[in-house]
């Protein structure tokens, strides 16, 4: 009886062909993980912004004080009970912030910006963007055009 020592058998290129398949498929699955937790977690904390619902009630500006005055209300939503209020006011190339914090529902606060001295009579655009305690930015919430008198 002779021996062929020439190849593999058909059991032993199976195995083989087996082992690299899952060793391949173990280095995709370590590269999709990584981009499917990352994916996960900015939807959790978009999450929280969803329903949070603001709207701006009033709003006053004067070049003269260089200031303005936002009245600010939270109507609902949203899974956080500490929201901030952030409030631009733009008017052509400038831009004036400020913020208020601790917004529960049904809670209506004044923003006050200071120190506007861009302003000048005419017309600027106040944008409400709430955001949460941990500082993570929602999407704009309401946007106004306010006289600056």
């Amino acid at each position: 009886m002779k021996k062929d020592k020439k190849g593999m058998s058909a059991v032993i290129t199976t195995l083989v062909l087996i082992g690299i398949a899952l060793v391949l498929g173990g280095f995709v699955w370590y590269a999709v993980k990584g981009v499917l937790e990352t994916q996960k977690q900015e939807l959790e904390s978009s999450a929280d912004c969803l329903n949070i619902v603001m709207k701006i009630q009033s709003a006053s500006c004067s070049s003269a004080g260089d200031s303005c005055t936002i009245s600010v209300q939270r109507l609902s939503g949203g899974i956080n009970d500490a929201v901030n209020a952030n409030v631009t006011v733009s008017q052509g190339a400038n831009a004036y912030k400020g913020s208020s914090g601790g917004f529960s529902v049904f809670t209506t606060k004044a923003v006050t910006i200071s120190g506007a001295t861009g302003l000048i009579a005419g017309t600027a655009t106040v944008t409400l963007i709430p955001s949460l305690s941990g500082g993570k930015m929602c999407v704009p919430a309401d946007e106004e055009t306010v006289e600056v008198a």
